[in-house]
Parts: structure tokens; C-alpha cells; sequence
């Protein structure tokens, strides 16, 4: 690893642990402020929204990084889809609330929906910023500008919560973070689509993006089909137990994952010729996960019960059976991510 590859490592760490880390004592502070109903009713209508974002980006921006020689023209058809998708997916998913909401038991849920799901049009916005930083491996300006989105959607979500808002302080808070995070990359980021809108370039990027995109979207909806079960079939309440100890466990679990694929997935597109170089590489940093990850499960497993207690407090008592099943579930699935 030479030096610019591991300063994008180091700053892609801080980008992982600060934004998760903050997100997690915000969600901390606010679990102390809303009841676990609060949580399940955003566990649930949440579903909808990150199903959608799967599919507006369609695996098109690792398509991108992974192409030798990128055009404007390249990025331009992908941005023309990226706000096109986005833009028709907030569309269905506004003028179907109505029978999202009756589906889900949950009739407030179609206002809830029409708000919650702004944040897909301002994270289709700012794919393009992400990829280009991305492929200069500049990810200290991605880590300033996502800690900030999340400390200031933080701070507005709590002073909501603080104020009696509910259910809506954790709405408002995505749709801050997702729309202050596109403004801060566009305002940083000076990329204007000067190229072409070009079919054959967009079915070359679909051609590989959609593989991405159907195993992106098995695994969201294989994750959150549990929303969707303990909030239909159970209460809400339980989906907030369910969901504060996913956030818990996901924070070192999805943090030390994406942090190796952010960096790695660059590098190792330029190995994809050499099998042998490939496979070590991956061999290397599954092993160097295993040694950090498999004692934090470990802990958070066999302490569930004290854990969700001094953090969260005697009301979320319950949440403390799925901390310690998901803790170690969560280990064993993110030595197959980074593999597969």
C-alpha cells in the first residue's frame, strides 16, 4: 500500500467511524427522547425508501470507478439517469402512499412517505460528486461533508424530538441530511454535465451495473423484509427494539466493511487481470477484518443486556435479545460481503 492509498484508506476510516459513530450518539440521545414505537414506525416505512435508492443508482457509479478511460459523455448518461430514476421513483412512491400505508397497517404512514422519500431525489444528485472523488481516492472530502450532514441533521433532530415532534423529528432529520449533503457536494464539487447523453454508453454501464444492482437489491430486501414481518404481523414497538439493535450492531459491522470496499474496490478493479494478486488481496483484508470484527461481536453479543440498558435505558430492555443474536449474525455476513 503506498502512501496515497493509504491516506485515502485513513480518511475513508474517518469517514466510516465519524459519520456512523456520530449517527450512533445521535440515535443515542434521541432513543432517550422518542419511545421505540417512534423508531419502528420510521423501521418500517424506511423499507420502501432504501429499496428505492438501490434502485436509482443502479449499480452505475461502480461501473464508472471500474472503467480504465471515463469520459464526460460517461458521466453525463449516468446522471441523466441517476435524477431520472430518482425523480419517477418519488413519483410512484408519492402517488402510491396511500396503498403503501393501507398495506402497512399504518395509516399516518402516507404523509410520512411523501416527506420521508425527498431524501431519493437529493441522493441521486450527487452520485457523480461521489464517484469523482472517489476515483482520485480523495475521500477526505467526502469525510468532512458526510460528518457534517450528519452532525447538523443531528442536532435539528434532536432539538424536534426535544420539542414533542415525534415520529417527525427522525423524518426531518434524513431528509436535512440527504439535501444539506447533495448541496455541500455540489457547492464543493464544481462538476456540471458538459457531455453527451449517449444510449450505447449508458447500456454499456447497465450491461455491468445491473449484476450490482439484483444482488444489492436480494440483499436490502432480504435485510429489511424483517422490517416489513415484525411491523405487520407484530407491533411497532418491536420493530424499534429490533431496529436499535441493528443500528448498534451495523455501526463496527457496515463501518469496518464499507471502509475496505470504499478504498479497495478502486484498487482492485486494476488487479481484475491477475487472479493471483486478487485473491490475496481479498484473502489479506478478510483476515484483517476477522481480527478486529470477531471480538467486538463477541463483546456485544455476551453484554447485550448491560449495553442496551446504559445506553438507551430501561424502556429499551427489549432490544437487548436481538442485540445478541444480530451481533454475531451481522460478523458472518460481513466477511461474505467483502467477498462476494
Amino acid at each position: 500500500m503506498n502512501i496515497r492509498e493509504f491516506k485515502a484508506f485513513f480518511w475513508s476510516f474517518v469517514d466510516g467511524v465519524g459519520s456512523q459513530g456520530s449517527q450512533l450518539i445521535i440515535t443515542i440521545m434521541l432513543a432517550r427522547l422518542l419511545t421505540p414505537a417512534d423508531f419502528g414506525v420510521i423501521g418500517l416505512i424506511s423499507v420502501v425508501v432504501y429499496l428505492s435508492n438501490v434502485i436509482g443508482n443502479g449499480g452505475l457509479n461502480n461501473s464508472l470507478i471500474r472503467k480504465a478511460k471515463v469520459s464526460a459523455d460517461d458521466f453525463t448518461s449516468v446522471f441523466v439517469f441517476n435524477i431520472t430514476v430518482g425523480i419517477l421513483l418519488y413519483a410512484i412512491i408519492f402517488f402510491s402512499s396511500g396503498f403503501l400505508a393501507h398495506f402497512l397497517k399504518l395509516p399516518e404512514a402516507e404523509v410520512y412517505l411523501k416527506v420521508y422519500a425527498l431524501s431519493i431525489i437529493f441522493t441521486s444528485f450527487e452520485q457523480i460528486q461521489r464517484v469523482t472523488l472517489t476515483l482520485d481516492l480523495n475521500f477526505r472530502t467526502q469525510a468532512k461533508i458526510t460528518l457534517f450532514s450528519v452532525i447538523f441533521s443531528g442536532v435539528i433532530a434532536l432539538i424536534l424530538a426535544h420539542s414533542g415532534f415525534g415520529v417527525w423529528a427522525l423524518i426531518i432529520q434524513t431528509v436535512v441530511l440527504s439535501s444539506v449533503r447533495c448541496v455541500i457536494f455540489w457547492c464543493v464539487i464544481r462538476w456540471k454535465p458538459t457531455g453527451q447523453f449517449k444510449w450505447p454508453l449508458l447500456l454499456e454501464h447497465l450491461n455491468f451495473g445491473y449484476k450490482l444492482l439484483l444482488g444489492n437489491f436480494v440483499d436490502v430486501a432480504y435485510r429489511y423484509m424483517f422490517n416489513l414481518g415484525i411491523g405487520k404481523f407484530y407491533s411497532v414497538t418491536d420493530l424499534g427494539f429490533y431496529n436499535q439493535a441493528t443500528k448498534l450492531t451495523e455501526v463496527p459491522s457496515m463501518t469496518i466493511t464499507s471502509v475496505v470496499r470504499r478504498v479497495n474496490y478502486p484498487i482492485i478493479s486494476k488487479l481484475r487481470h491477475n487472479n493471483k494478486c486478487y485473491f490475496g488481496n481479498l484473502i489479506n483484508i478478510a483476515s484483517y477484518i476477522i481480527s478486529v470484527y470477531l471480538p467486538v461481536s463477541l463483546w456485544l453479543s455476551f453484554n447485550s443486556h448491560d449495553i442496551i440498558l446504559k445506553l438507551l435505558g430501561e424502556r429499551w430492555v427489549g432490544a437487548s435479545l436481538f442485540l445478541s443474536i444480530l451481533s454475531l449474525a451481522f460478523f458472518c455476513c460481513a466477511i461474505i460481503k467483502l467477498i462476494w
